[in-house]
């Protein structure tokens, strides 16, 4: 009698089947983030994530950038990858628990990486904009700038920067608005622009 071929994972079938899960690590994160409380009744994963961000977030306070829709984004994300890993490697754990780690691992190393860009580049953009003021208008968009650091951007960098800071786009939004598949890359290559402006401020 043949063995029964394995269930192949994935991450369609991870938010069917385990949508509290889901849920739970993205409204920690989010609630630590925004320095709300967390409820009564989460699980203990769930409370783990929370307290890490909340001590983080506590000792160094930042301009909220990210909205909620970025981390289910990040989420969904982590959860494919653990999907596919565990599609291609035999393990002892459980599919449950390693999504459960890896959200909650994933997400961690995630927030913790945007709140200290988040915690440098608003102290050069404060530089840049006293004195004198600076509007991330479309006239910069249009034409861009002679003033230091904001002058290195090329087109594109301008553009994707005025989408996150005018606009206020999400790397979703951001995405759609430019006709681009992956959210990934967005992240990156605001991430990328924002180093980039530090580094230069300080040389």
């Amino acid at each position: 009698m043949p063995y029964p071929k394995p269930i192949k994972r994935t991450l369609e079938k991870a938010l069917v089947q385990y949508p509290k899960i889901f849920n739970s690590l993205t409204e920690a994160a989010w609630l630590a983030y925004t320095e709300q409380e967390l409820p009564s009744g989460y699980p203990s994963y769930a409370k783990a994530l929370y307290n890490d961000l909340w001590a983080i977030q506590r000792a160094k306070p930042v301009s909220l950038i990210l909205s909620k829709e970025d981390i289910e984004q990040e989420l969904y994300m982590i959860w494919h990858e653990a999907s596919t890993t565990f599609n291609q490697k035999k393990t002892k754990y459980k599919y449950r628990s390693i999504l459960i780690g890896r959200g909650l691992f994933g997400l961690r190393y995630y927030l913790t990486k945007e709140m200290q860009i988040q915690t440098t580049v608003p102290k050069v953009l404060q530089e840049i904009e006293d004195p004198p003021p600076f509007d991330f208008d479309l006239q910069w968009l249009l034409f861009g700038t002679d003033q230091q650091p904001l002058c290195i951007l090329d087109g594109f960098e301008r553009e994707l920067l005025y989408l996150r800071v005018q606009e206020k786009l999400s790397y979703k939004e951001i995405a759609k608005r430019l006709q681009r598949s992956d959210i990934e890359s967005i992240r990156l290559g605001l991430e990328r622009i924002l180093f980039r402006l530090g580094a230069e401020r300080n040389i």
